[in-house]
């Protein structure tokens, strides 16, 4: 993924942030307020463009906001691929896995070895006769794999849901033209007692930095929903 020009506004707390639908906030630690500029987003991320209206601000008063509604699908950069679609298949025919901190490349070998990868000989995701790997190819199987309570047909499932099942979904944000500093921290803890927004942040291409996922609970029902970053970062 390209993500020169990208930088996105993170969402530490320190900010008031403008009324729902999506709070975003950014750091100001040292005490220098940072006007927003809305001419870095790239407008082929966008459903509309940027406008600034009035929002009321977790403190009780009112500012300008700008407000961004994005597609949240990345315009500058290809995406792709996520399941690869054999166990002969090498790492450029499939996503990465995050377990333990660590990046791994999903190729045909890493399915085929996911029963020793968990230590669990209940992970068979492919074919042993033909080496295909087993995986959604349809929205329709794709929210059905997805949901949190999956019946037993979608175990050992590549779980690969396309950007194109969602290119009708926005959603709107509001970030103040002229943040203003919070006078106590907002927790950004996912989980119950969490007291900040889902959302970390808003790349300039549209893209929304949201909380890290359940990895535990995705794959227990022996489901593997990939990420791809096959492009060259750069910064």
């Amino acid at each position: 993924m390209n993500v020169n020009g990208l930088i996105f506004f993170l969402s530490i707390g320190a900010l008031f942030a403008c009324d729902k639908d999506e709070d975003l906030t950014t750091d100001d630690s040292a005490g220098t307020v940072v006007k927003v500029n809305s001419a870095h987003f790239l407008t082929a991320g966008l459903a509309e463009p940027i406008s600034i209206v009035s929002k009321a601000l977790s403190n009780g008063t009112t500012a300008d906001c700008y407000q961004i509604v994005t597609k949240s699908t990345p315009s500058d950069h290809a995406q792709g691929p996520w399941c690869p679609v054999n166990i002969t298949d090498d790492a450029s025919k499939g996503g990465i896995w995050l377990e333990g901190g660590n990046v791994y490349d999903v190729d045909g070998a890493f399915i085929k070895n996911l029963a020793t990868f968990y230590k669990d000989n209940t992970w068979q995701m492919y074919n042993p006769a033909t080496g295909a790997i087993t995986r959604t190819t349809t929205q329709a199987e794709c929210q059905a794999a997805a949901n949190p309570n999956v019946g037993a047909e979608y175990k050992n499932y590549c779980v690969e849901c396309l950007p194109s099942y969602v290119s009708s979904i926005t959603k709107t944000y509001y970030i103040p033209v002229t943040p203003v500093k919070l006078t106590s921290p907002v927790r950004f803890a996912a989980g119950p007692g969490s007291t900040g927004p889902s959302a970390r942040g808003l790349a300039f291409n549209g893209v929304v930095f949201d909380a890290p996922a359940p990895v535990s609970a995705i794959w227990a029902p022996m489901r593997l929903p990939l990420l791809t970053m096959r492009a060259d970062i750069s910064t």
